[in-house]
């Protein structure tokens, strides 16, 4: 069993119980590995085609594109169901029609959160 903690994974082994920590994938290495880089601006790069959607200053913005939605509820949902609402700064441009889907676990999520809002430890 895998849990996540911080920058951190938990593995439990089925065996013996034993708990192991390993560190996560930083959010900087996950925002290039993952595809986020290919049409995003992020806090350390600029995109590979030019959508003008920058994460850049997420921030100052993300808790302001939603009403009661606070910047970390934003992003992850932005991240695990981006049809549910779309960014102001979409103008269409770009190799998708809007963003697809991510195959992201929780661990994921958060380390992208953490990064995005500067608050990567790694």
């Amino acid at each position: 069993m895998i849990a996540a903690g911080g920058t951190w994974l938990s593995w439990r082994s089925e065996a013996d119980g034993a708990v192991t920590a390993i560190p996560a994938l930083a959010g900087a290495s996950l925002f290039q590995a993952k595809g986020c880089a290919v049409c995003h601006t992020g806090p350390e790069s600029a995109p590979r085609v030019n959508t003008r959607v920058s994460l850049r200053n997420a921030p100052e913005w993300a808790a302001t594109r939603r009403d009661d939605t606070s910047a970390e509820d934003y992003l992850r949902e932005s991240m695990l169901d981006p049809t549910v609402f779309t960014s102001p700064a979409w103008e269409g441009a770009g190799p998708f029609d809007a963003m697809p889907s991510l195959d992201l676990d929780e661990a994921e999520v958060e380390a992208l959160i953490d990064f995005l809002l500067h608050r990567d430890a790694a």
